[in-house]
């Protein structure tokens, strides 16, 4: 069988496993849900690294009808070992990896479960590094764009999994992108826009740009310690916005209202740009008046 008519069985098995039939035990079906759910998730990266390597030039045209016998067909073992937990380790080791397809890395890690944190984030940065000098190269696009368009759709496709998809790291990554290689090409808070088109909570963007600031870490130090700031402005601006649409309360309560006036009121003395400054100051009157 070839791997997508394997992968058009498992997804009939696997709707089929999640109907409710009478005769059969809820936690036999639980499992057998779970079994298909997890070969039908490596059926799928395999299927990605197929199609990817079907069209990389860089494979010896002698050796590409070798490299997709191989794929295209039984679903490749969990791991070298099945009984290792260690799981996808030959997809990983064989093809992922060597190929530089860093993105099905970290699909693997998702599915094998791997949480490495320093694995996880140097694989999102090397997998950024890539994209950049492929969209350089190519000249399809700015890089910004394409890099961007990179994170959305692997954090979908993560489900933005705080262990897979780390806000804590890849902003900071995004940023320092931004800052060294798109500055001036880049749209303002572009970093910022990212995770808030792909819906992570205004709160957790602003944690970790608050973390930021206090931790005046290169490129981040000294005087560009400010870009930190605007953008601190920034989400704090869409943060009002959103939760003072309908009958929210702001910022989620008065005790979070009261700590970030006072962070806007650190903001303004810490060498904003001309048009945040002004902003800074309207907004920290509003909430000031809405507290009252």
């Amino acid at each position: 069988l070839s791997l997508d008519r394997r992968i058009e069985y498992l997804s009939r098995a696997k709707a089929n496993a999640s109907i409710n039939r009478p005769g059969i035990a809820r936690p036999a079906r639980t499992e057998v849900l779970r079994e298909v759910s997890d070969l039908l998730d490596v059926a799928n990266i395999q299927d990605d690294l197929l199609q990817r390597l079907k069209g990389d030039s860089r494979i010896a045209s002698d050796r590409r009808p070798s490299v997709t016998q191989a794929l295209d067909g039984r679903i490749l073992n969990l791991s070298e070992d099945s009984v290792s937990p260690d799981r996808l380790r030959q997809l990983y080791n064989t093809y992922a990896e060597p190929a530089m397809y860093f993105d099905l890395c970290i699909l693997i890690y998702d599915a094998a479960d791997h949480r490495s944190p320093s694995d996880i984030k140097a694989t999102w940065q090397n997998l950024l590094e890539r994209v950049h000098e492929e969209t350089v190269e190519s000249r399809e696009a700015q890089p910004y764009e394409a890099v961007g368009e990179q994170v959305r759709t692997l954090g979908k496709r993560l489900g933005l999994s705080e262990i897979m998809f780390p806000v804590s790291d890849l902003l900071p990554l995004l940023m320092r992108y931004a800052f060294e290689f798109q500055r001036e090409v880049a749209p303002e808070s572009w970093a910022v826009d990212l995770f808030i088109d792909v819906q992570v909570p205004f709160e957790s963007i602003y944690a970790v740009l608050e973390e930021m600031y206090y931790n005046d870490e290169p490129p981040f130090s000294g005087r560009n310690r400010r870009f930190v700031c605007n953008e601190i402005v920034y989400i704090i601006r869409q943060w009002f916005h959103d939760s003072t649409r309908g009958t929210g309360q702001m910022f989620g309560g008065e005790e979070n209202a009261a700590a970030i006036s006072q962070m806007l009121h650190l903001m303004a003395q810490s060498g904003l740009s001309e048009h945040r400054l002004d902003e800074c100051q309207r907004l920290r009157m509003r909430i000031e008046n809405m507290m009252r």
